[in-house]
């Protein structure tokens, strides 16, 4: 899906992270506050503190791109703000036994429990009586206890000012435009502090600053219908024929395992065709005039030029100057 938004696990990237830096006791918090950063603003602020840390660690974070999962990058309009493959790790944790059989058996749990959960799940919602879902009742109890704390300046346009432990906000409640400075609410599509305490000040129902997506009625649609029941094997279609495997396997790309490189390369004019390798390749001095360096002549070297003769010196002579030398010392010292 080359138009999803794919996002790292935070707690695998700690957890790698932890080889090399498993001495230092703030790794885990400066990490997992870079990762839940908002706004740009205190995403550069996380990271300054990390770096004054410690310079090491904020270089393997860097490498590990931290804006493929901190939240100050995720894209605006999925209102989805986790940073963990959370989802994922607990559905693997319900079929844990299921993967231990075989493949049909194995399909067939994974259903059955499939239809439990859609239907304990329908049950649930239908005795939930709000309008909002109750993961999102759950978090706006949390951000009432911060929202009493703010102070709250209106402006104009339905737009205000939110201070909040030393610093403030702007919030819009325009319909077309919510927005808070914070940017939570933008990523969450549920209203942060700053705006929940705008909303307490004009006297509305924080409710209906919800996004549609989290809804009881959206929630409702999601377990409403699930998979049907199916009838056991007896009842299957007999007669289709047997299936085998393929009597050959397909061949992976790549080089083979174990095989060497043979680019069946064509050899030169020069070169050896039996020796196997690479190979100097040899160049002929057909056609190359000789001259000598002593004369300058054509036809001839310095070794056999007749104007410059060269004094030949054998090496016989040396020898015997030596042992006539060596005799002569032994004998008069």
């Amino acid at each position: 899906m080359p138009n999803a938004e794919h996002r790292p696990c935070v707690k695998h990237i700690v957890e790698n992270l932890k080889k090399r830096h498993g001495s230092l006791d703030l790794l885990k918090k400066f990490v997992w506050n870079l990762a839940w950063s908002y706004s740009d603003t205190q995403y550069k602020a996380n990271l300054n503190e990390m770096r004054a840390y410690i310079m090491s660690l904020y270089e393997d974070v860097m490498k590990e791109e931290p804006n493929t999962w901190c939240r100050s990058w995720f894209r605006i309009g999925s209102y989805c703000e986790d940073v963990d493959n959370n989802a994922t790790e607990s559905f693997n944790a319900t079929i844990v036994k299921a993967r231990a059989k075989a493949l049909v058996p194995m399909m067939e749990t994974i259903r059955r429990q499939a239809m439990a959960r859609i239907s304990k799940r329908k049950a649930k919602i239908g005795k939930w009586k709000k309008k909002i879902s109750e993961y999102v009742s759950e978090i706006l109890k949390e951000e009432w206890e911060l929202a009493v704390k703010c102070e709250v300046t209106k402006g104009t346009h339905e737009k205000f000012e939110v201070w909040f432990d030393g610093n403030s906000n702007a919030v819009s409640l325009k319909t077309e435009e919510w927005d808070c400075s914070c940017c939570k609410w933008q990523v969450t599509g549920i209203p942060c502090e700053h705006a929940y305490a705008a909303i307490n000040d004009v006297g509305k129902d924080v409710e209906d600053f919800v996004i549609p997506m989290f809804y009881t009625i959206a929630w409702r649609e999601q377990y409403d219908t699930g998979p049907d029941p199916v009838r056991g094997q007896m009842y299957w279609p007999t007669g289709l024929g047997l299936i085998t495997a393929p009597l050959q396997d397909p061949v992976p790309p790549g080089r083979k395992k174990g095989e060497k490189k043979n680019y069946h390369r064509i050899k030169g004019p020069n070169e050896s065709p039996k020796k196997k390798g690479p190979q100097r390749l040899k160049v002929g001095k057909k056609g190359v005039v000789m001259h000598c360096k002593s004369c300058g002549e054509a036809g001839h070297n310095a070794a056999g030029c007749k104007k410059f003769p060269k004094e030949k010196k054998g090496r016989k002579k040396k020898n015997q100057e030596i042992k006539v030398c060596f005799c002569f010392r032994l004998l008069f010292g």
